[in-house]
């Protein structure tokens, strides 16, 4: 069974055809947050058509191929397969295409990537980070980095990173396992398949889902440990004992921590590769990648002069020894970043311990600051010391911690994050009231706010990010709340509507489209929900007025053709001409619930009877230009204007014809107040239908 992607949507010249064979799978071709299955271009499309392209767009399709079927919720780096597919594929694997396809299983819609595969047979070079593999040798590990040097400078160059370099991700480009290729960098934007081990130490704080996006700094971290399990031919954190099977998550875990904690304390070089028997060529590559301060680790330059036979300068190892440490939560801590790390990780104790007597006496006299930009404990007292009736005890220790320690992430509570992963951690609180709770707290609390005051050199970068948390992150309105930060944070994220759930839009313009389908299935369905209304207003310019109108009650007025403008404009601004007749059909059912409210009742009938003929041609804007039409309002305000002055007249009439009737009856017909009454029921029936009529 088959199912064919049509890699049209990436905008691709050449709209060429793949076909996915979803009971194919390729299990050691999966990413952490998409499923690989064999791919094959589809029967007539092997070669380019139409007019030669340049060279950097031209594929050339070599290899077999295959597809990583993303989940809906991963977000992938849709810019960087944009940028990258015309890359060289020869030591990394590139994205030949994408496109969104709907899979038989579930009948969903999913992203799917098309890859080549790196061999005939794939096989990783490490199947799991505790399966021991031969390891390499000093010439295998040479070869390996000048291989993977020009990729990084070619994604350097487009401002890009990879960002899931690990040995797990690196896969044999040939039988005799001479040379290797890196692993897809594309499917996924949260950074949680990235383990802790293979990120620089601020990183590996984090919480998984916030460690937001990779820089090259970054990259060449994790080169220098992929380096150092390559040369002891398996994890360093295990080591010390023989391993043949899968060790558990949790025990993989709690060496993760332990080892965080030792990076922190003796240095990443110290704590990983400082015992691994190679030459001391490969020793200088270790402590070079290695460096725990971003401003003194390698880069591009020096990784390159290593490469051609040179060596680098490297920052002797500052080892600090255990005997002068602080032992809390079972660890020993010589220096500030370090307790500091284990107070906010466990932070209702932390908050405890913090305000305990002595505290500030107790760093001075135990803890020995072994950072490169060294903090003056004064500060720190004072910061201790800073706390007011007003300040929360939480707020008072991420105050506390970011003032110690400004290279970490922002922490407050059981939130961990850098600042360019509050969006993916969004992403995953959202389903979750106290996750989004305390994000509110961390925005309302100024915790952002005060982490950018404690550097100058942030305020461009990131004090607009800190006004968009206030203004949505706060806010409670219809598509201007949390769910509009969301995507705003988060522009490749496809819409996360449960109206939307079977389909993947991560286009505004597609949305219209895709309501189209989904009424088809089923008529009850609203069609705008809080999610659908965000993910617009955050793609495209939508006035504020909408925002507050969209929430109103069903049956008022002004939500009806807000719902039908924000749709409409979606229809407008696409490039697709394709009616919506469906989604016209759901407006113009809704018409006869007197939703629109115009004062002549045969002006209104006539204007939903010409609405619901326009809607079958199925083009929401003259549905909405009918309805809401000022030159059709004006006219029914002025009749009903004049229908009113009318009524006052007749009113006036009916009044002094009363008073000439109770003169006539009281004077020569014992039945006038009969007549009276009669007559001026009459004048006022008359005067009603007049009014009514406009």
């Amino acid at each position: 069974m088959d199912n064919t992607l049509k890699i049209s949507f990436s905008g691709n010249e050449t709209d060429r055809e793949f076909a996915i064979s979803p009971d194919r799978p390729l299990t050691k071709l999966d990413a952490a947050s998409a499923k690989a299955y064999e791919a094959n271009m589809r029967a007539g499309e092997a070669q380019d058509k139409g007019p030669a392209q340049p060279a950097t767009q031209k594929q050339s399709i070599n290899q077999k191929l295959f597809a990583l079927v993303c989940a809906k919720e991963v977000c992938p780096k849709l810019n960087m397969i944009r940028v990258t597919k015309g890359f060289e594929k020869k030591n990394m694997m590139h994205p030949v295409d994408w496109g969104v396809i709907i899979w038989p299983a579930d009948g969903k819609e999913y992203i799917a990537i098309i890859f080549e595969q790196p061999s005939d047979a794939p096989e990783k070079v490490m199947e799991w980070l505790e399966k021991p593999f031969t390891p390499f040798n000093d010439e295998n590990i040479t070869s390996f980095i000048k291989g993977t040097l020009p990729v990084l400078q070619k994604l350097h160059s487009a401002r890009l990173s990879h960002g899931n370099i690990r040995p797990t991700n690196l896969y044999y480009k040939d039988r005799d396992k001479r040379s290797v290729v890196l692993g897809e960098a594309v499917s996924s934007s949260l950074g949680d398949e990235q383990n802790a081990i293979f990120e620089p130490i601020e990183r590996a704080m984090a919480n998984p889902y916030g460690k937001g996006k990779t820089t090259i700094k970054d990259d060449l971290y994790s080169l220098g440990v992929t380096a150092a399990f390559l040369a002891l031919g398996q994890n360093p954190l295990f080591a010390d004992q023989s391993l043949t099977s899968s060790v558990s998550v949790d025990a993989l875990d709690a060496r993760t921590h332990k080892h965080l904690y030792q990076r922190i304390n003796f240095g990443s070089f110290f704590a990983t590769a400082s015992r691994i028997k190679v030459s001391p060529r490969i020793i200088y590559l270790f402590r070079g990648l290695l460096e725990d301060n971003p401003e003194d680790r390698w880069g591009l330059e020096e990784l390159e002069a290593w490469a051609t036979g040179k060596i680098p300068h490297v920052n002797q190892p500052n080892i600090h020894k255990n005997d002068k440490g602080v032992m809390y939560k079972e660890y020993s801590h010589t220096n500030l970043k370090s307790l500091t790390h284990a107070i906010t990780e466990d932070y209702v104790d932390g908050i405890s311990k913090l305000f305990s007597g002595g505290f500030d006496t107790f760093i001075k006299a135990r803890i020995i600051d072994a950072d490169s930009d060294t903090i003056s404990l004064d500060k720190i007292v004072g910061a201790l010391r800073s706390s007011t009736g007003s300040m929360k005890s939480d707020v008072h220790l991420a105050r506390v911690a970011m003032t110690i320690d400004k290279r970490a992430p922002i922490r407050y509570k059981r939130i961990s994050v850098m600042p360019h992963g509050i969006g993916t951690l969004t992403i995953k609180s959202l389903n979750d009231d106290e996750d989004v709770e305390r994000l509110c707290e961390f925005v309302q609390n100024d915790i952002f706010s005060f982490w950018i005051q404690q550097d100058e050199k942030r305020q461009d970068q990131h004090i607009k990010m800190a006004s968009l948390l206030k203004k949505h992150f706060l806010k409670q309105a219809f598509s201007e709340g949390i769910e509009k930060g969301l995507y705003i944070l988060n522009p490749n994220l496809a819409c996360l509507s449960e109206v939307l759930q079977n389909y993947c839009v991560t286009r505004p313009t597609n949305i219209v489209y895709k309501l189209e389908e989904a009424l088809k299935k089923d008529k009850k369905i609203d069609l705008i929900d809080q999610h659908i209304a965000a993910f617009i207003s955050a793609h495209m310019n939508i006035p504020q007025s909408w925002s507050a109108e969209v929430q109103l009650d069903d049956k008022d007025e002004k939500k009806f053709l807000t719902m039908l403008r924000f749709l409409s404009f979606t229809q407008e601004t696409s490039s697709n001409n394709d009616p919506v007749p469906t989604v016209c059909d759901w407006f113009a059912r809704r018409l006869d619930k007197n939703i629109i409210h115009f004062k002549s009742k045969d002006r209104k009938k006539q204007l939903i009877k010409k609405a619901q003929k326009i809607a079958k041609k199925g083009v929401l804007k003259p549905m909405l230009e009918t309805l809401d039409s000022a030159e059709e309002k004006a006219l029914d305000q002025q009749e009903f204007n004049e229908a009113q002055k009318k009524y006052v007249d007749l009113e006036k009439k009916i009044i002094l014809t009363n008073k000439d009737q109770i003169k006539y009856a009281s004077k020569n017909n014992p039945f006038g107040w009969q007549v009276a009454n009669f007559v001026s029921f009459a004048l006022l029936v008359m005067t009603i239908i007049m009014v009514m009529k406009g």
